[in-house]
């Protein structure tokens, strides 16, 4: 074989490898042992973006993720401690539409996501977590594109005008959602939300450690509409009660939020206790908005349609 024929057939085995090799994001709180789980990426030919050891901090820590995550195929996820950035990296991920593989190594919250591939190991536990990602990589980057096999029937929720998703009652009725949540559960407002988002066609991520002091917010959302006036993705806080001890508590972290990530903030309360809705300070990109408002809105509305209404009041009074 000529030599000239010998170096084009490598080249293009050599382009083929390329264009096969997928890339990852791997998030990971300091501290988890992932050196057998990049091992075994490789060994799958994964090429391993990694969120503690190859990302260019600038200015702009959000802007670093942002586009940390664009050049990525899909994400990879593992949960064993608090990872302040998880929920700001998974709506990125969301509204991007990439893929999501996560490891659970104990105790955690599996609702992320709601339908995200998962294995509870942990990331040293490398023969258990493979059999499900090479599933995972399977069924997400499939060797031949494969037609559906047929169409089925799906019952659609109304327009809103401009396209903006407004449920039909019969599909889903918000305030009927809103009267179910029990008075002393948070969980209760969690599953709110999630029906809130899912059913008005809202991009979220929710945050599995949420809840305490510094774990981050509970959710994250992507919206086109809200993007010219709040940017994306949107930090989301939901609180039943806001009192002066919260809010104080509430203001800390919003600060420390906005120093690490600089996204917008959404804080959802049920009710106010001995603070009146004129102490609670509202700027353009963050504001403070009652649920009972919020549902009152979502009736006729679409999502963005209802925030943008509230702000402009909260703002501009």
């Amino acid at each position: 074989m000529a030599v000239e024929t010998i170096k084009f057939v490598f080249f293009r085995n050599l382009l083929a490898i390329r264009t096969l090799m997928k890339k990852v994001f791997l998030s990971y709180s300091f501290g988890d042992d992932v050196g057998p789980l990049k091992q075994m990426l490789s060994a799958l030919n994964v090429a391993v973006l990694d969120s503690q050891m190859n990302m260019e901090y600038g200015t702009s820590l959000q802007e670093s993720i942002r586009d940390a995550v664009f050049q990525c195929d899909f994400l990879l996820f593992v949960y064993s401690k608090d990872n302040p950035h998880i929920a700001f990296e998974a709506g990125i991920a969301v509204a991007s539409r990439k893929p999501i593989f996560s490891i659970f190594s104990g105790g955690q919250e599996r609702t992320f996501l709601m339908d995200t591939p998962y294995v509870s190991a942990l990331p040293t536990e490398i023969e258990k977590i493979r059999f499900v990602f090479e599933l995972f990589l399977e069924n997400t980057f499939p060797k031949k594109e494969m037609l559906p096999a047929g169409n089925h029937a799906i019952k659609l929720p109304q327009m809103y005008g401009g396209g903006e998703m407004v449920p039909m009652k019969s599909y889903f009725d918000v305030k009927a959602e809103y009267d179910l949540i029990s008075n002393n559960s948070y969980e209760g407002y969690d599953r709110f939300f999630v029906s809130v988002f899912e059913a008005y066609g809202v991009n979220f991520a929710k945050n599995p450690n949420s809840g305490g002091s510094d774990s981050g917010a509970d959710f994250s959302i992507w919206s086109d509409a809200l993007s010219p006036m709040m940017g994306n993705p949107i930090l989301i806080e939901i609180k039943k009660r806001i009192d002066r001890r919260i809010l104080e508590n509430l203001q800390d972290q919003i600060r420390k939020w906005k120093t690490l990530i600089g996204s917008s903030i959404i804080v959802f309360y049920d009710r106010l206790e001995n603070v009146r809705e004129r102490d609670i300070a509202t700027f353009g990109d963050i504001l403070f908005i009652s649920i009972p408002e919020l549902v009152e809105e979502l009736e006729s509305k679409g999502f963005a349609s209802s925030i943008k209404n509230i702000r402009n009041r909260l703002v501009h009074g």
